[in-house]
């Protein structure tokens, strides 16, 4: 367990981090200040529902802050631990709020991907010889005008019911007509 050290001595471990690159003062940081970031990241997350852990922000925090950091120029504009820690705070929300991007980036493209089945050259030819068959078994059959035109509408031209009763009103009264010959031909 970490010793609680004073403002003095974390500026100073700061200060070693930032100005002289220290890595061991990073990593001391890191310990010292994990279960606080942490904290901070439990509050954010429990606010804006995500996915992520907490422990995976505050990682991302850290790594936020320690790449905004390690120039010795930025350490300059902190004058206190406090002032670090309150940015350290920010790097934690600032986490949460990429976070929150990603998830609502991640949901539009999940709605909007729309994938459509790729037909391999084996399936086309496959297909075909389906089609060819049953074209054969349907010429076998004794099948009235009225069948033969829904059969060939719905399978040639790729037409709905309403749309054949558009194209020959003369033939059929309703689309349930329509729906009838189709399912007694199949039988």
């Amino acid at each position: 367990m970490l010793h609680e050290i004073s403002d003095g001595e974390a500026y100073e471990l700061f200060r070693r981090a930032i100005v002289e690159h220290s890595a061991e003062a990073w990593a001391t940081i890191y310990a010292q200040y994990h279960a606080m970031m942490l904290g901070w990241a439990h509050q954010y997350c429990n606010k804006n529902y995500l996915g992520d852990s907490p422990e995976d922000i505050a990682d991302r925090a850290f790594m936020r802050a320690w790449l905004a950091l390690r120039e010795s120029k930025h350490f300059e504009q902190f004058h206190t631990v406090a002032a670090l820690l309150a940015y350290i705070r920010s790097c934690v929300a600032a986490a949460v709020i990429d976070e929150r991007r990603a998830a609502l980036v991640r949901d539009r493209a999940y709605h909007q991907v729309e994938v459509a089945p790729m037909e391999t050259p084996e399936d086309r030819v496959t297909n075909a010889a389906l089609q060819q068959e049953v074209w054969n078994i349907l010429a076998l059959q004794p099948l009235s005008l009225r069948e033969r035109i829904v059969l060939t509408s719905t399978f040639v031209d790729g037409l709905p019911p309403r749309e054949i009763l558009r194209r020959h009103p003369n033939l059929f009264s309703n689309t349930q007509q329509i729906y009838v010959i189709k399912r007694n031909v199949f039988s």
